[in-house]
């Protein structure tokens, strides 16, 4: 297994994805995948922080070979 964070096209900074009202921000959300699957994996995104969660939602492109 291997954390997208960080590593993936789209995320190569491993940008913050929780902001906690008492301290400081962090990376407590992740994605992982399987080494089979990483060379498939296009990109991964931290998404905006909304007004309705303190944590950012996550998205992963993946390719199928189908079109």
């Amino acid at each position: 297994m291997r954390i997208l964070n960080g590593r993936v096209f789209g995320d190569t900074l491993g940008n913050f994805t929780c902001y906690s009202h008492t301290g400081s921000p962090s990376v407590i959300d992740y994605m992982a995948s399987s080494i089979g699957l990483l060379s498939s994996i296009k990109s991964f995104t931290v998404n905006e922080l909304t007004e309705f969660s303190i944590h950012c939602s996550l998205s992963v492109n993946i390719s199928t070979g189908q079109y």
